[in-house]
């Protein structure tokens, strides 16, 4: 009987194949132009997989089928719509599971409602129809959305937005700005190995505010009587939101425990993959230990990203409310005017302190990446709200990587674009959590669990957002706004100017924790 299903199977595979293409162009929607191939294993796995695997064998007559006549790949692009002002809402085609009930008809319901936007700067379905196109995303602080075409129409897509006056952008890759590899002469001869974690936090001078903490608060790590003691004679800490957009976290490392959150943004497992996402979580809480509301947004598979992975990512981000987001990915354009730029520029003024490493495209001028270019100052308080932070070693010289100022490769010849970067952190050769999983962490500490130590700005940038992060909880700021900019302006005004490196590698100077909490004291309660 087996035998007998095979050849029917066989001498049908080419109708298999087209009923499952016309079933799921029907459950899909074909009215809203969506691409029926795209989503047919979604629905109908055995069928489309059966068409395919014996439709390619032959026909009823045993001959080699036709040459496919389907349209070519589809492709994405980035469409800003600049001055035309469109009534955007944010959406993006990944938030419904079609496999889910309902999950058809939402997917449907949900192009249906993105096409009724975009109808606004005539790119409704009949405009779209002809490129096959599809919205696959809006975003509504930059005036945006994400246009599925087919490759083959991608040039005539892109002629028609030129004429409208819009701007597109290729779907192009961003990534996680790639730890560095210690390089032996570029050791100091008198290090005594790797920064490990406590002593970054006394070399940033966080660690006596952090005893400070522990006065208020109690031990941040304490058991389970020691929580109920804790909060029954001591003081409980705020909580203000942060996030973190990286690889994902290792949640079953000791260090990353108390991680609120992981949303994944990708189509991947919900997993750090490469281990850069725990290491940097880690450094965040570890400068804030009591911290107990940050979420993790996993957007990287394999350390890469699309442009509108960035987009989505830090849509959510804002969106979720977050006070801080720290970010160690980025592009070595240094582009202030790309979509994720954009986005940054204008979470920033809504008053989301948004924190960059600077790049690791050093040691050459004007290297600094983006959206580490980008510049935002309020006009009330003062504050930057996007701060671009550089790396260096324990003797708090700038690591040779390190991305330069004054600026990028795009802006140096834009007169009077604000100095980059802001500030400096320990960024050289410093441990953070490696997830087990991995397998090649360099050791275990019988407390903390396995540990690496890796160089790069991605490894200085959550020592200046977990500062920020444990200052803001210090002093109950948990909201945006005139507190949370005072906090960074406190930050910024007590930098340590090293004397070792030049404005262009240090920016304002090194980081001191202490110094800006003791400002921020006399600034809250009029006590120098």
């Amino acid at each position: 009987a087996l035998i007998v299903l095979m050849l029917i199977l066989v001498a049908a595979g080419g109708h298999i194949a087209t009923a499952a293409m016309w079933a799921s162009k029907m459950l899909i929607g074909g009215m809203t132009a969506v691409t029926g191939v795209q989503l047919a294993s979604a629905f109908l796995p055995a069928l489309a997989a059966l068409g395919l695997a014996f439709g390619s064998i032959g026909g009823p007559s045993g001959v080699a089928p036709a040459p496919s006549t389907t349209s070519a790949a589809p492709v994405d692009f980035i469409v800003m719509f600049g001055e035309r002002r469109i009534a955007l809402r944010d959406a993006h085609i990944s938030q419904v599971d079609v496999s889910l009930p309902n999950g058809v008809a939402q997917y449907t319901s949900l192009q249906e409602s993105m096409l009724a936007q975009l109808e606004g700067a005539g790119l409704g379905a009949s405009a779209l129809e002809p490129f096959q196109g599809t919205p696959q995303a809006t975003y509504a602080r930059i005036n945006a959305a994400t246009i599925r075409v087919d490759a083959s129409k991608a040039a005539q897509f892109k002629a028609l937005m030129a004429e409208r006056g819009f701007k597109v952008y290729e779907n192009s890759r961003r990534s996680i700005i790639r730890p560095v590899d210690v390089r032996p002469e570029d050791m100091d001869p008198s290090a005594r190995g790797a920064v490990t974690m406590d002593e970054n936090l006394k070399l940033i001078k966080a660690d006596s505010v952090i005893e400070i903490a522990r006065k208020m608060w109690g031990d941040p790590n304490a058991g389970f009587l020691g929580r109920l003691w804790n909060k029954a004679v001591k003081s409980q800490p705020p909580q203000p939101k942060f996030g973190v957009i990286d690889s994902g976290v290792d949640m079953t490392h000791p260090l990353l425990k108390w991680v609120k959150e992981v949303k994944n943004m990708t189509s991947g497992e919900n997993k750090d993959d490469i281990g850069h996402g725990s290491w940097v979580h880690s450094t965040d809480l570890y400068g804030a230990p009591w911290a107990r509301n940050t979420t993790h947004y996993k957007t990287f598979l394999n350390g890469n990203a699309t442009l509108d992975d960035i987009l989505k990512a830090l849509t959510q981000a804002g969106n979720d409310g977050n006070l801080v987001i720290s970010n160690s990915w980025g592009s070595d354009e240094g582009d202030p005017a790309s979509p994720d730029s954009l986005l940054v520029q204008k979470l920033a003024s809504e008053g989301h302190i948004m924190i960059f490493a600077a790049g690791n495209a050093g040691s050459g001028k004007n290297t600094i990446g983006s959206p580490a270019i980008v510049t935002y100052r309020d006009a009330t308080t003062g504050a930057i709200r996007v701060m671009s932070v550089a790396a260096a070693d324990r003797n708090k010289k700038v690591s040779y990587f390190s991305s330069r100022g004054p600026g990028s490769p795009m802006t140096e010849k834009i007169p009077d674009y604000p100095h980059r970067p802001d500030l400096t952190a320990v960024g050289y050769n410093i441990e953070g959590a490696w997830p087990a999983a991995l397998g090649d962490a360099d050791r275990v500490d019988p407390v903390k669990g396995p540990l690496k130590a890796i160089s790069g700005t991605s490894m200085s940038t959550p020592g200046a957002a977990g500062a920020i992060a444990l200052l803001a909880m210090m002093f109950g700021v948990t909201e945006m706004g005139a507190r949370l900019d005072a906090v960074i302006n406190a930050v910024m005004s007590t930098l340590e100017k090293t004397g070792k490196n030049s404005y262009d590698e240090e920016g304002e100077g090194f980081l001191n924790v202490d110094a800006a909490y003791r400002k921020l004291v006399a600034i809250f309660t009029g006590t120098p």
